[in-house]
């Protein structure tokens, strides 16, 4: 049935095509293919074989790169600080730090690199909102794109973090860049959700994750807060356990009267 919907092939284009077919590993029939095609005015396809190729060469060489050299230029730039370092446009842009050793080198780290993606592990003190307050003074967080902060998961009663400490990010002056926000803590809550969705600095947000099991309904309206005008640029939010894809949040903003977790959430 499907060949009645396929218009018929050049004998010139089949024979290439076959050669494509019989050793798909290799880029020369396809390079072919793409002369051929500038050729017969689909220059758009051939560019794309072009680029794909390419993009799968450069791939290879990438990591051959990176094996060689990537641990020499990770000490270059971090010392040994950090882990799980990831490469950006040639630059290791991204970083998993303890708290307390980004609070020792935050002055220096852009001197090297610049750090848009970090994840901070652990605390500074017993009280994880001040620490969030400290956090936020820091100029070194201003070329910052991507915020993560992991649980503490440590039982003293301030070791987590919530609202206070919330608004203490919302605050600084060196977060307006930010587009990606995770906060791994269990007592962030409505408050803290509310302060987000309120805060000038966090209204350039794609993504945000939020773990707190109490951001669900019935105890928090989440469609409420998903359909917030200031957080309109989202494109993935996590809220509790529940995500909510692109789709999900189109579909929450458009829709006269969405309600519930299921209204049109990631499955």
């Amino acid at each position: 049935m499907l060949s009645k919907l396929q218009p018929p092939l050049d004998p010139e284009e089949a024979a290439l095509i076959r050669a494509i077919v019989a050793d798909p590993d290799d880029d020369t029939p396809r390079l072919v293919y793409a002369d051929w095609l500038d050729e017969h005015a689909r220059p758009d396809r051939a560019r794309l074989i072009r680029v794909q190729c390419a993009l799968e060469s450069l791939k290879t060489e990438e990591r051959t790169l990176l094996e060689k050299f990537g641990a020499q230029w990770i000490k270059e730039a971090y010392g040994r600080c950090g882990e799980d370092h990831r490469f950006h446009r040639g630059f290791p842009e991204e970083v998993t730090m303890r708290f307390s050793t980004f609070l020792d080198h935050h002055a220096t780290l852009n001197d090297y690199t610049p750090l848009r993606y970090l994840r901070l592990q652990g605390r500074l003190t017993d009280n994880m909102d001040d620490d969030l307050a400290t956090l936020s003074r820091l100029p070194a967080l201003q070329q910052v794109r991507s915020l993560e902060f992991d649980e503490p998961g440590v039982a003293l009663p301030h070791s987590n973090y919530g609202p206070k400490g919330v608004e203490a990010l919302a605050a600084s002056p060196y977060l307006k860049g930010l587009q990606q926000l995770r906060l791994h803590s269990s007592q962030i809550g409505a408050v803290g959700a509310q302060i987000i969705a309120n805060a000038p600095t966090f209204h350039n947000l794609t993504h945000l994750t939020l773990t707190d099991r109490r951001l669900c309904p019935p105890d928090f309206d989440a469609v409420a807060f998903l359909r917030s005008a200031s957080l309109n640029r989202l494109k993935e939010v996590q809220l509790g356990e529940q995500q909510y894809g692109e789709h999900a949040l189109s579909y929450i903003r458009s829709a006269p009267n969405p309600s519930g977790p299921d209204a049109g959430p990631t499955p």
